[in-house]
């Protein structure tokens, strides 16, 4: 999910309409491989399957429960709706129905209007943040970020991921070293965040970047007067 989004909030997350179709196309065959993984443990039956968990299922739910209640065990009654539970996802896994459902809401930004006690920027922050590091997390990943994807091609990625015509997106030759990215790019990202500018101009430093990909010249803003 966080390969096809761009996060604006906790738990709410930007998939532009340019990715939506290979977001569903990895969704597609992740539940298709994990249903047929789940077939292969299950080929005795659902019932014969539970019954051979059962005892890992109430051992691993008491312990969660005495963290919190020690020495105490859970009500018969509340194991059973723990079964019941399991046995309905299990059902739903087998039928191919292993990643969670995603909810789409349209959403839009309003010209920047700042208050007292509010920053209209926050939310655009969160976003040119998370669109100027991607390229950098890419990096940062090395090979690993590849081996995401089997029935979609790196270089659609790239072109349904560049909302803003970033140049660091044109070619995965375009990304830095994942060793120099992971030890000398993102230590510029957190160094940012802790800054102290305004949210405003952080959200110009991070358009510039994405606008020109300089990261000298990236770099050099964030450092400024920040020392």
């Amino acid at each position: 999910m966080n390969t096809f989004s761009y996060p604006l909030a906790d738990g709410a997350r930007w998939v532009p309409h340019t990715a939506k179709n290979l977001l569903q196309k990895e969704i597609e065959r992740r539940n298709k491989e994990g249903s047929e993984l789940l077939h292969a443990l299950v080929k005795d039956g659902v019932k014969a399957f539970l019954d051979k968990i059962d005892e890992n299922i109430v051992r691993d739910a008491n312990h969660m429960y005495q963290e919190f209640f020690p020495k105490k065990s859970l009500p018969v009654e509340i194991l059973n709706k723990i079964r019941k539970e399991v046995k309905i996802r299990l059902e739903s896994g087998l039928q191919g129905n292993i990643l969670p459902k995603i909810s789409y809401t349209s959403v839009g930004f309003k010209a920047p209007i700042d208050t007292k006690d509010i920053s209209a920027w926050g939310t655009a922050y969160s976003l040119v943040y998370a669109l100027a590091r991607y390229p950098v997390d890419i990096a940062a990943s090395g090979k690993f970020f590849e081996r995401n994807f089997k029935e979609v091609e790196i270089s659609d990625v790239f072109k349904a991921m560049n909302v803003l015509n970033d140049p660091r997106l044109i070619s995965p030759q375009h990304l830095p070293d994942w060793k120099y990215a992971k030890q000398n790019m993102l230590p510029i990202f957190s160094e940012l965040e802790e800054a102290d500018k305004s949210t405003e101009d952080k959200c110009r430093i991070l358009l510039r970047l994405i606008k020109t990909g300089d990261w000298k010249e990236f770099s050099n803003s964030v450092t400024s007067n920040n020392k």
